[in-house]
C-alpha cells in the first residue's frame, strides 16, 4: 500500500483572534500545495484523501482534490496535531487493500507518524506543503514502511 502524507499548506499567523481550528491557507499556502499535487499527479490516481479537521489541512485536502479530479474527501480526527500515530494506523489498516491514500495533515504529528510507520526515529522535517510517499509492505499490525521520496514546495518553485 501506498501512503501520501501532505502537510498543509502555509497558514494565516496565530493570533488570539483568530482560533487554532480556524487558521486558513495563505494564497502562498494554496499555490505551494497546488504546485506539489501538480507535479506527481500521475502517481496519486485513484486515490482517497483523509485530511485532519482543521481549516488549513482540509484546505489543503480540497485543493488536492481538485488538482486529482475530486478524489473523495473523508475527516480524521486521528490526524489532528495531537493524535496517537498507532490510532491513525489502527484507521488505515482496515484500508490495506485499497487504493493509495493521502494524509493531510500537521506537525509534529506528521514527522511522528512517519518515524512509527518506518520504524525510524523520526529526525526528518515535513516542511508547510510538503509531499511525501511510503510504501507499507504487508498488512502486519506494527507496519514496515519505506520513505520512498519526500517534495518540499521550494523544490518546485
Amino acid at each position: 500500500m501506498d501512503l501520501y502524507l501532505l502537510r498543509h499548506g502555509d497558514a494565516e499567523p496565530r493570533t488570539t483572534a483568530v482560533k487554532e481550528a480556524a487558521r486558513e491557507l495563505t494564497s502562498k499556502g494554496r499555490e505551494d500545495v497546488r504546485r506539489v499535487i501538480k507535479f506527481v499527479r500521475a502517481k496519486l490516481t485513484p486515490i482517497t484523501i483523509l485530511t485532519s479537521p482543521y481549516t488549513r489541512a482540509r484546505q489543503s485536502a480540497e485543493i488536492a482534490a481538485k488538482a486529482l479530479g475530486n478524489a473523495e474527501i473523508s475527516e480524521s480526527r486521528n490526524l489532528l496535531p495531537s493524535a496517537k500515530p498507532a490510532t491513525l494506523w489502527n484507521e488505515l489498516h482496515a484500508r490495506m487493500d485499497k487504493t493509495p491514500v493521502l494524509l493531510v495533515g500537521h506537525e509534529p504529528h506528521l514527522s511522528s507518524l512517519l518515524a512509527f510507520l518506518t520504524g525510524g526515529a523520526g529526525n526528518v522535517e515535513i516542511k508547510k506543503g510538503a509531499l511525501l510517499r511510503i510504501t507499507i509492505n504487508g498488512t502486519r499490525e506494527v507496519p514496515a514502511g519505506v520513505l520512498k521520496w519526500l517534495i518540499p514546495p521550494s523544490l518546485l518553485r
